[in-house]
């Protein structure tokens, strides 16, 4: 079993990323599943999705509608989140639901909607309850920049073209006592806040790789079907585009994976992580029970994957105790 030091999060191998703070086991993208996940379960990263209201205030959703919110009918990019109209809809409707209990409908303020500001403040406070509980840890940040409209043929550049400056703002301060990764899984989005990391005053960070960079790596990737799939859509919808020089994340389905890929992602100063939850269109395996998970675990942690993305933390880090891979995690209820 590898005890690698993780190249950007600087832990041992593998990291644990709860995906919308663990989709599959609270409501996500919301305080209560962000605590579950830094302080029940004691992940090393949390990744988050972030999108643009039409006043240009950055909101922690998946989005880009509130199908997740109890009859949550409107998109985030129509909504004005510092007016009362968005109030009202949010003291009436915008209560995330419980994956487990879909048609309970629970009022409480840890299951509301976050700005991204308020995400960042919860993140420092969860840190000062974990040094005052006598386990201090640096929580990190996975923020993936949506693009406020699903249609393939919408860039997302346009969402974000008038908050750059507000979004660096925000995570200046962060970067200073956490790593964090920008990622986008739309290729234009990712020029655009390269360049504006390149052209401004913003600071570095890594970001992942969109499609477009991952499928000029379709040679080291694996025979497995939905590999086959990949290189085909990719091939017919998608041009391949080398990644960017500097050191990147590569996130991507973990059956696209092989000790190929994983030696060449390393070697370029990468790091390669694995989505265990559904990778659009391929299905999750996170949610089959633990043994089948654990075998898929150990074949890709001894293949040397840096980590794995999951809407099931507290299943991974059981199955991760059990290997005896996760001693320094600090979790309070496995």
């Amino acid at each position: 079993m590898s005890r690698r030091l993780d190249p950007f999060f600087q832990v041992e191998t593998p990291v644990i990323f709860a995906h919308r703070g663990g989709a599959g086991e609270v409501p996500e993208s919301t305080e209560e599943a962000f605590r579950h996940a830094a302080l029940s379960v004691g992940v090393d990263v949390l990744e988050l999705d972030i999108q643009v209201t039409a006043d240009q205030e950055i909101v922690v959703w998946h989005g880009p509608g509130l199908k997740n919110v109890h009859n949550g009918r409107w998109f985030l990019r129509n909504w004005r989140i510092h007016e009362a109209h968005y109030h009202r809809e949010l003291e009436r409707r915008a209560w995330v639901v419980h994956p487990n209990h879909p048609q309970a409908m629970v009022k409480s303020s840890s299951r509301t909607l976050m700005t991204l500001e308020e995400f960042l403040s919860l993140v420092n406070g969860m840190e000062q309850d974990l040094v005052r509980e006598g386990r201090p840890r640096t929580l990190h940040l996975n923020i993936e920049l949506k693009p406020g409209n699903i249609s393939p043929w919408n860039s997302g550049v346009q969402a974000w073209s008038g908050v750059w400056d507000r979004l660096f703002e925000l995570l200046r301060r962060e970067a200073e006592s956490r790593r964090i990764i920008l990622a986008s899984a739309r290729h234009r989005i990712l020029e655009a806040l390269r360049n504006e990391m390149g052209c401004g005053n913003h600071g570095s960070y890594v970001t992942n790789l969109s499609p477009s960079e991952q499928l000029s790596f379709r040679h080291f990737m694996s025979r497995s079907l939905s590999a086959q799939a990949f290189r085909l859509v990719g091939l017919f919808c998608l041009k391949p585009v080398r990644p960017p020089a500097a050191p990147y994340a590569m996130e991507t389905y973990y059956q696209l994976s092989t000790p190929e890929l994983v030696q060449r992602v390393r070697g370029e100063g990468g790091a390669l992580y694995v989505f265990l939850t559904k990778f659009k269109p391929f299905p999750s395996v996170d949610d089959k029970r633990e043994g089948r998970l654990a075998e898929v675990m150990k074949r890709f942690i001894d293949m040397g994957i840096d980590g794995f993305m999951t809407d099931y933390p507290e299943k991974v880090m059981k199955i991760l105790h059990g290997m005896g891979l996760a001693e320094r995690r600090t979790p309070q209820n496995l």
